[in-house]
């Protein structure tokens, strides 16, 4: 990878001081009394059990990544086993905890390349993934509303986040729709050639019912479980919010943090929770725990990717595994 210059080290710190100052804002509303409180008398098993939805959650991502990843491959071409897109993922994860979306993104691809795929693929594939993904939080976020109203009213920021959702996806529609004139566009540069193929390659997927089923099915199930952390992380807390209040906001919270402003979602997932979750009736205190609760059982569950990344330094370098320090 290239190294860091002015521009990135810059976007990077920008970044560290959006996650940082939302800290700072959420904490004016904290009692820490109260917080450490219900730190004492939050069960661990309910962290232990949220950290192996987590696990199931990123094997997952690993088998719709190679799902869309198999649709664009030429015949006979070499795809990468399951295994081998688990690892990757798991590898971003770790990273993504740390540094912006779009550098765990670019160590998919690199990582997808070095396992035998094309670049092109590699980049294509990624982008999709993720496109897809954000889709269906862009779907999901408006109809959150939908069952409870009541949190938008009064909720600051809410109303322009679902503004950008139904903007970005009648956005993604309308590219979809004029994929093959927005290639003839872009041939002439490398880029935008390759995001014009992906748009062609996402819209194949849209046009192939079986393809189509099982890369919605998936999404449903890997955002599905961040609601089933959240709901037990909320139980062993004894919040009493509700499938429905679930439902409701935990979508918008998934949303918001998916943007790239800042480190790894931190600080704007747990602003936001504290601001959804008082429409509810949940304290700061209980929303803020709950919010780091989520952030941490992610960690916790990326770790085997730092374990995953010095075996995969460790085979570049041609050391024998047993050498491992």
């Amino acid at each position: 990878m290239r190294r860091w210059n002015l521009p990135n080290l810059l976007v990077l710190t920008a970044k560290l001081a959006i996650t940082l100052g939302a800290f700072a804002i959420v904490a004016r509303y904290v009692d820490p009394t109260a917080l450490l409180q219900r730190l004492g008398k939050t069960a661990p098993g309910f962290v232990v059990t949220s950290v192996l939805l987590v696990l199931l959650q990123f094997l997952l991502v690993g088998f719709r990544w190679r799902l869309i990843s198999g649709t664009m491959q030429l015949p006979g071409e070499f795809l990468p086993s399951l295994c081998k897109f688990c690892q990757i993922i798991f590898i971003a994860s770790f990273f993504g905890q740390f540094l912006p979306f779009v550098a765990s993104d670019a160590l998919r691809v690199l990582y997808l390349r070095d396992a035998g795929s094309r670049l092109r693929v590699a980049l294509k594939s990624t982008a999709m993934d993720r496109g897809f993904a954000t889709a269906a939080l862009f779907i999901a976020a408006p109809l959150a509303l939908l069952l409870s109203p009541n949190i938008a009213a009064g909720a600051a920021g809410v109303p322009t986040l679902i503004t950008v959702s139904i903007a970005a996806l009648v956005a993604l529609v309308t590219a979809l729709i004029a994929a093959e004139p927005i290639g003839r566009l872009a041939r002439h540069w490398w880029l935008t050639e390759i995001i014009a193929e992906a748009l062609l390659d996402m819209r194949r997927i849209v046009e192939r019912p079986r393809a189509a089923g099982q890369v919605i099915l998936l999404c449903v199930g890997v955002h599905g479980i961040s609601c089933a952390i959240f709901a037990l992380l909320a139980l062993g807390e004894n919040l009493d919010i509700g499938l429905i209040g679930i439902l409701a906001v935990v979508p918008i919270i998934i949303l918001a943090a998916s943007f790239p402003i800042a480190i790894g979602g931190w600080g704007v997932r747990e602003g936001l929770t504290v601001i959804l979750l008082s429409r509810l009736g949940v304290a700061p205190e209980a929303a803020l725990l709950l919010s780091v609760s989520f952030g941490l059982s992610v960690l916790l569950a990326s770790l085997p990717g730092a374990a995953l990344l010095l075996l995969t330094v460790v085979e570049r370098r041609g050391v024998p595994s047993g050498q491992v320090p």
